[in-house]
């Protein structure tokens, strides 16, 4: 590739990724405000005319490979060393490489009680922006719910994680969000409590790619591929 390409390619990448995909799926009563920048990561809200609170997004450019990032995902014992209160995690259906239904527990601070989930993740390509789509969505009815009498079952009505690799060691990632833990929590603690949650959630997938060397079935290969620069 000559040079002018491939430094006009890299300044594209490092551009915030237009999700207009995940916007789709919120009412919004205005548009992404900045709420903090740290590390290279900026974080925003919006306000949704549906729900008390805030939807969120994150984007930056991290020091991980996107096979890294693939293999994070799919690494069901290894998830519980890097994402934010995030105390189980398991497995319910294994549909492919690329699709699974999950269920979570996760923390939250004393004295709520922990929140389940059960999670539908599936990996699409981006063809459009040559990027890499995880989307996630709260299932409801279940069979064989796992859901114990001491938890509190959460809604996440949306999560998308895009990746777009910048090169063969870093890649561009944003996330957009909206959970709700419900029971009996002031949606003004549940939006401060979360502000911050995009950021160590993007800051864990990097500091967790140092310690690993990702192992990835020919479909996630194939995924990769595909999102790479030419």
């Amino acid at each position: 590739m000559p040079f002018p390409w491939a430094l006009i390619f890299t300044f594209l990448a490092l551009l915030p990724l237009n999700l207009v995909a995940s916007d789709q799926f919120f009412q919004s009563k205005g548009s992404w405000t900045p709420i903090s920048e740290k590390e290279g990561i900026k974080v925003f809200k919006m306000e949704l005319s549906n729900s008390p609170l805030l939807a969120l997004r994150a984007h930056g450019t991290i020091k991980a490979s996107i096979e890294s990032l693939l293999f994070i995902f799919r690494d069901v014992k290894g998830s519980l060393e890097w994402a934010p209160r995030l105390e189980k995690r398991r497995i319910l259906k294994n549909i492919s490489e690329s699709e699974a239904i999950v269920y979570e527990v996760r923390k939250l601070p004393w004295p709520c009680q922990r929140r389940d989930l059960i999670l539908h993740n599936k990996l699409h390509f981006d063809k459009k922006n040559k990027a890499l789509v995880l989307v996630t969505k709260s299932l409801t009815n279940y069979p064989n719910d796992p859901r114990p009498e001491d938890m509190v079952r959460a809604h996440l009505s949306h999560s998308a994680i895009t990746m777009k690799p910048v090169n063969d060691e870093e890649t561009n990632v944003e996330v957009t969000i909206h959970v709700d833990p419900r029971g009996q929590i002031p949606s003004w603690i549940v939006n401060l409590i979360q502000k911050n949650w995009p950021y160590r959630f993007i800051k864990g997938m990097e500091r967790r790619s140092f310690s690993i060397k990702p192992i990835l079935g020919p479909e996630l290969l194939n995924f990769a591929s595909l999102a790479k620069p030419n």
